[in-house]
C-alpha cells in the first residue's frame, strides 16, 4: 500500500505539511492512513513488515499514533510487527516508542537508513544517519538541491536505489533505534 503521490511539488510539500501536522484523530485522518491503521489492526499480531520511504514514514508513524490513542484496546496489537524506515520523514525514535508500546512490550526497534546529507531524514525527520558517502564535489546544500532532481540522489539511494547510488553513495547501511522513553519498563 502506499499514498498516493502529489502531481507537484507544491502539492507534495502541502500534503507531507498536513501528514506532518494535522493528520491525526481530531483534525481527521486520511483514506489511506484508515486503510493502513485497519491493515496494522488485522495483520499486527500474526506477521507485519511495515517498509516506509520519506512521506510513507508519516503514514505508518499516524497510523501508529491514532492507534495509540485507543488506550488500553491496543496494547500487543503490533506484537508481531516490524518497521523499517528509509529517509523517513517521522522519527524513528518515537515510532519505536510507539511500537514498544503497540506490541506489548514484545517490539522496540525500528531499522533505519538515512543518509546524513539527506534533509528530509535528518531535519525533518529529526533521524541520526547511518552513512554518509557522498561525491568527492558535492556539500551538504548540494544535495539539498540535489533531491530535486532526477537522482541519483542522497534520498532516491536507499535500499537497492537507482543506477549509480552505489558509486555515488556507498552501499546504504541500516541502524537500529532503539526505544529509550518512557514506555520502556
Amino acid at each position: 500500500m502506499s499514498f498516493p503521490k502529489a502531481d507537484s511539488s507544491v502539492a507534495e510539500l502541502m500534503v507531507a505539511g498536513y501528514q506532518k501536522h494535522l493528520e491525526n484523530n481530531f483534525w481527521g485522518l486520511t483514506n489511506s492512513m484508515e486503510e493502513f491503521t485497519e491493515i496494522m489492526r488485522q495483520h499486527g499480531m500474526s506477521v507485519l513488515e511495515l517498509d516506509a520511504h520519506s512521506r510513507g514514514s508519516m503514514t505508518i508513524g499516524n497510523a501508529m499514533e491514532s492507534l495509540s490513542s485507543l488506550s488500553t484496546t491496543a496494547a500487543g496489537v503490533l506484537s508481531n510487527t516490524f518497521v523499517n524506515f528509509f529517509g523517513a520523514a517521522y522519527g524513528a525514535e518515537k515510532a519505536a516508542e510507539l511500537l514498544y508500546e503497540l506490541s506489548g512490550g514484545k517490539q522496540n526497534t525500528v531499522n533505519l537508513q538515512n543518509h546524513k546529507d539527506d534533509f528530509e531524514g535528518g531535519i525533518i525527520g529529526g533521524n541520526p544517519y547511518s552513512y554518509d558517502k557522498r561525491p568527492e564535489n558535492s556539500s551538504k546544500g548540494k544535495e539539498w538541491i540535489n533531491m530535486f532532481k532526477n537522482g541519483p540522489t542522497v534520498h532516491s539511494c536507499y535500499g537497492v536505489g537507482k543506477d549509480g547510488c552505489e558509486s555515488a553513495y556507498g552501499v546504504s547501511k541500516t541502524i537500529q533505534v532503539e526505544s529509550y522513553g518512557k514506555n520502556k519498563k
